[in-house]
């Protein structure tokens, strides 16, 4: 039987529906760790599953999923469910479409799912910071030290014209010319600017 160790009791429920697929490591800097110990000392060193990633700078994903999660007058069956499903496109291995298409399907739900006009224009308004948000990349650790890359640009127009220009923020510690090619199982792909994959 798998154990989970966790620190600082908020939005626990989101992780877990997210992350029971990779039932690995994740940590965050503001102290939520879900460890599955077990599963961990039954992997090996080189275990591909088990990178070393790049957190955000700003560690904003927790607060902008649990205000979506907790978003007071939103039905837990929407804002729950909605909360749950957001936390995966923000992960390195995430396509690069997947968190505007996530932050679609929020706005979409609030247009057509919520009545109360001021809790749907508050999901809408949490819906663009979700999208502004910083993904997860993982660094080149080919190189010493270690590079931090970008993360792919979504290239194709949001269903949602509240979205129109946005994109998610960058690591400001990371090479403007480096990015992170979330289609390599490695991590090791790193794609300069203004080339194709």
């Amino acid at each position: 039987m798998n154990r989970l160790y966790l620190l600082n009791n908020t939005f626990l429920s989101i992780v877990i529906q997210s992350l029971i697929l990779s039932s690995i490591v994740v940590e965050y800097s503001s102290g939520i760790r879900i460890h599955d110990r077990d599963f961990l000392r039954s992997l090996s060193i080189t275990n591909k599953l088990l990178s070393r990633r790049k957190i955000s700078d700003q560690n904003s994903h927790p607060q902008v999923l649990e205000a979506l999660h907790s978003l007071k007058g939103c039905p837990g069956e929407i804002c729950g469910t909605l909360a749950g499903e957001a936390v995966s496109p923000l992960l390195a291995g995430a396509n690069e479409c997947a968190q505007q298409d996530m932050a679609d399907k929020i706005i979409t739900a609030a247009k057509t799912e919520i009545k109360d006009p001021e809790v749907s224009k508050k999901l809408i308004s949490l819906a663009i910071e979700y999208r502004k948000v910083e993904r997860n990349t993982f660094p080149d650790f080919s190189k010493q030290p270690n590079v931090d890359r970008n993360s792919l640009f979504c290239q194709k127009v949001p269903k949602n014209h509240e979205l129109d220009g946005l994109i998610q923020a960058q690591s400001s510690t990371a090479d403007p010319n480096l990015f992170f090619d979330p289609k390599s199982t490695s991590g090791s792909t790193t794609l300069t600017k203004g080339s194709d994959r």
